[in-house]
C-alpha cells in the first residue's frame, strides 16, 4: 500500500483526531490524577505532623 502524498482519507482523519484526542484526554487525566495524589499527599502529611 503506497502512501498517497499529503491526501487525507476523511475516515483517516477521523481516525487521527481520534488519537489526538484521546491522547489529550488521557494526558489531562494524568495531570488531575497527579494534582489529586499530591493534594492527598500533602493531607497525609499534615495529619502526621498533627499526631506528633
Amino acid at each position: 500500500m503506497a502512501e498517497k502524498p499529503n491526501t487525507m482519507d476523511p475516515k483517516e482523519h477521523l481516525g487521527a483526531r481520534k488519537r489526538l484526542l484521546s491522547l489529550g484526554v488521557y494526558v489531562l487525566g494524568g495531570v488531575v490524577h497527579e494534582q489529586f495524589l499530591a493534594a492527598e499527599v500533602c493531607r497525609q502529611g499534615l495529619n502526621n505532623i498533627r499526631f506528633l
